[in-house]
């Protein structure tokens, strides 16, 4: 069976102890590929420095824009969005994962 490259992305995490299994098994039920934005119609060169320089700014970008964040109390942020999301949705309320014992 081939796996996608969100779920490959998954397992690596799991394997180097970035993410808990039961953190990467959620995030692979999420809807739209885990959360994952992937384009894999764009191929670069280990040895093209010109188009590897173009796409590290992307790939250094925050998920959200820090001006858009604010916080609500200790534990929640929201986050504005620029413009309506699914349903009309203009913000985000964010909440820390919860920590599991190791």
């Amino acid at each position: 069976m081939r796996q996608t490259a969100p779920a490959r992305l998954l397992r690596a995490l799991t394997r180097r102890a970035v993410l808990e299994p039961a953190d990467a098994e959620a995030m692979a039920n999420w809807d739209h590929d885990g959360g994952f934005s992937l384009d894999a119609s764009v191929r670069i060169e280990a040895a093209d420095r010109q188009d590897l320089e173009r796409l590290l700014p992307h790939c250094a970008r925050p998920a959200f824009a820090l001006e858009r964040l604010r916080e609500i109390d200790a534990e929640d942020l929201v986050h504005a969005s620029v413009k309506p999301g699914p349903g009309g949705r203009v913000s985000l309320m964010l909440t820390p994962l919860v920590s599991r014992p190791t």
